[in-house]
């Protein structure tokens, strides 16, 4: 099952349009700590810092749910206007 590392709603949505079977956990990331004059760059490592903050909470938290057991991929996504 795929885990979306993200509290957006549309994000949420259109994972459940496409029938794709996932849950949701925000990751709790301070975006204000990520800075680049790229847009693209700081977009792809926001996304990954996401999915590496919800990949750590599932690693090392016992968060009490036998739904998380299932869990083999965590997505990440940032999106940046310019």
């Amino acid at each position: 099952m795929l885990m979306l590392a993200s509290a957006s709603l549309a994000r949420h949505q259109l994972l459940e349009k496409a029938g794709i079977p996932h849950l949701v956990m925000p990751s709790g990331l301070e975006e204000e700590d990520f800075h680049s004059s790229d847009a693209l760059k700081m977009a792809a490592n926001l996304a990954l810092a996401k999915a590496n903050a919800v990949a750590s909470k599932l690693g090392c938290e016992d968060l009490g749910s036998n739904a998380y057991k299932k869990i083999n991929s965590v997505l990440g996504c940032d999106s940046v206007f310019v």
